[in-house]
C-alpha cells in the first residue's frame, strides 16, 4: 500500500469550480451541498480579521465578536483592541455591526461610531467578501477537507496520525488515490503527497494503531448512541438501530480486511467490536419487547 497526506490552504473556491473539478477527477460522488448564506456570512466576517501597525509601538487588532443570533438575525461586532509591543491592552472600542437578516438574506453594516477608525478598511474588505463569495457560493478549506478525508475513508483509507491527515491506502484501491492526486493537481488550494510503504515491522505497526484507533473511535460513538437509546422510553427505533449495524459492519469488514493484508492481529479492535454487537442485540430486545 502507500502512505498518503494532505494540506489545504485556506483558499476559497466558488461551488460550481469545486464541483466540475470533482467531476473531471471521478470523483463528483464527493461533492458538497452548495454552502449556506448563512455559512458564507459567519467565514467572511471572520475573516475579515486583522492587525494593522500603527508605526507608534501599537498594533490594532481588528476582531469579530458574535453579539446575537436568533430566528431573525445573526449579528456580530467589528472591535478594535490597541496593544504595545508586550501585547498589553491599551484601549478597546466597538466600531461596527455586521448582521446578516435572514428572511430576506440582506447583509447590513452600520457604524457605531462616526470618526474614521483602524477597522474601516477591514470592513470595506468584509463587506466586498461577503458579496463575491455569497454570489460564488464559496466554499472554504474545511469543506476541500471533509472531500479528501471522504474520498480516504471510502477507500478503505486508515488515518495513521490524525493531526496531520496522513492516510495508510491499500494497494488495491490504487485508482481511488489516483483520482485524489488527479483532483488535487487541479486546485492550487489542494497538496497530496503519496509514498510507497515499506513492509517493515514498524510499519506495520503504525498501521495496525492506526487501524484499532480509528474503529474504537468510531465503535465507542455507536455505542453511546445505544447506550442513550437503553436508557431512554421509546428511541430505539429501527431506522436507528439499522444505521448503526449497517456502520459497525463495515468497520468489521475493515477491520478484517486489513488483518489479511498485513497479517494484523487488531485485538482491541476486535474486542470493542464483540461489545458493539452485544449493545445492537439489547437493543433489539428491547424493541421486541416494546413491540409485544
Amino acid at each position: 500500500g502507500r502512505i498518503a497526506w494532505y494540506s489545504v490552504r485556506d483558499v476559497p473556491i466558488a461551488h460550481d469550480v469545486l464541483v466540475q473539478a470533482l467531476d473531471n477527477a471521478g470523483l463528483k460522488e464527493f461533492a458538497p451541498r452548495p454552502p449556506s448564506d448563512v455559512d458564507i456570512f459567519r467565514r467572511a466576517t471572520k475573516a475579515g480579521e486583522t492587525t494593522i501597525d500603527q508605526g507608534d509601538g501599537t498594533t490594532a487588532k481588528i476582531l469579530v465578536r458574535d453579539v446575537a443570533s436568533d430566528k431573525e438575525r445573526i449579528l456580530r461586532r467589528v472591535v478594535i483592541e490597541t496593544v504595545d509591543g508586550n501585547n498589553v491592552r491599551l484601549d478597546y472600542s466597538e466600531a461596527y455591526d455586521l448582521e446578516y437578516r435572514r428572511e430576506t438574506g440582506q447583509f447590513v453594516t452600520s457604524r457605531r461610531t462616526w470618526t474614521d477608525t483602524p477597522a474601516d478598511d477591514a470592513v470595506l474588505d468584509i463587506q466586498h467578501k461577503v458579496a463575491t463569495w455569497t454570489a460564488a457560493k464559496m466554499h472554504g478549506s474545511e469543506a476541500l477537507r471533509t472531500v479528501l478525508k471522504q474520498v480516504m475513508e471510502k477507500n478503505q483509507g486508515i488515518l495513521v496520525r490524525p493531526t496531520g491527515g496522513v492516510y495508510f491506502m491499500p494497494r488495491t484501491n490504487d485508482d481511488a488515490l489516483s483520482q485524489a492526486q488527479a483532483f488535487a493537481s487541479s486546485r492550487e488550494q489542494v497538496t497530496l503527497h503519496t509514498l510507497p510503504l515499506v513492509d517493515t515491522p514498524e510499519q506495520a505497526q503504525m498501521v495496525e494503531d492506526g487501524l484499532t484507533s480509528t474503529s474504537l473511535k468510531a465503535a465507542d460513538e455507536m455505542m453511546r448512541e445505544l447506550a442513550e437509546m437503553l436508557r431512554s422510553d421509546g428511541s430505539v427505533t429501527e431506522s436507528k438501530l439499522a444505521r448503526i449495524v449497517s456502520e459497525s459492519k463495515r468497520i468489521r469488514a475493515r477491520v478484517q480486511e486489513y488483518k489479511a493484508l498485513l497479517d494484523l492481529e487488531a485485538t482491541g479492535a476486535d474486542d470493542r467490536l464483540h461489545l458493539l454487537d452485544s449493545q445492537v442485540q439489547a437493543c433489539l430486545l428491547k424493541m421486541k419487547v416494546a413491540g409485544g
